[in-house]
């Protein structure tokens, strides 16, 4: 009897291995099921496009905030905002519906001319549109030139001058216009190299030289 005691005794223990073992083992199954989530994996990193798209949008979404601070009263918000489109125009390429959205204000902020300072920078960040946009750049062209134009032959600022010089210059150039528009703005430029001042006088030559770089020798 003793022995059967202790047969049994034994055979109870292992049982009782065996469940603590078998619970074991459907803890660990239930604790990686909670890892993994009920997405059905564990989430990893998101694929390069997914990447590319949300910094995208991300990008779209700020340059609109910061064209619509240029509409602030307060001259260092307009001030910081128009070093903000530049910094993000470095790292984006705007398709031609973005460049117009992007063009309008800073024309505005031309037009308004509220300070040098303030339209010195909106010119340089039109240069950084016109270096970013990609398509079709027609319209903007022909919003953008008139303004530009205008500004070079009266304003009173010679660095406002200077800045939109290589705008002119900038915009052409990458727009790819056709020879006769080329030559004409080339033209246009070359009246300002005996205008009085040098600064002005240097910043049309170089507009005209980048200009000259995209027309044909025959044109020439």
């Amino acid at each position: 009897m003793g022995a059967r005691g202790k047969g049994k005794g034994r055979k109870g223990q292992d049982e009782g291995s065996d469940a603590d073992s078998d619970s074991t083992t459907v803890r660990k199954e239930d604790t990686e099921s909670v890892g993994k989530g009920k997405s059905g994996g564990r989430k990893g990193k998101p694929k390069r496009g997914e990447e590319e798209s949300d910094s995208e949008d991300g990008g779209e979404v700020l340059l609109r905030h910061l064209c619509d601070d240029l509409t602030e009263k307060r001259a260092a918000t307009r001030v910081s905002a128009l070093q903000g489109i530049t910094s993000s125009l470095r790292s984006r390429i705007l398709d031609s519906d973005e460049a117009v959205d992007a063009v309008t204000p800073l024309l505005a902020v031309l037009k308004k001319c509220a300070s040098a300072a303030e339209a010195v920078l909106a010119a340089n960040a039109l240069s950084h549109v016109f270096i970013t946009m990609a398509g079709d750049s027609g319209d903007v062209v022909e919003d953008t030139l008139p303004v530009l134009g205008g500004l070079l032959k009266s304003c009173k600022h010679s660095s406002v001058r200077c800045s939109v010089a290589g705008s002119i210059g900038m915009l052409v150039f990458c727009a790819g216009e056709g020879d006769a528009e080329a030559l004409g703005v080339m033209r246009r430029l070359a009246g300002y190299f005996e205008c009085g001042s040098e600064e002005v006088a240097a910043a049309s030559l170089k507009a005209w030289g980048l200009v000259a770089t995209g027309v044909s020798d025959r044109a020439l």
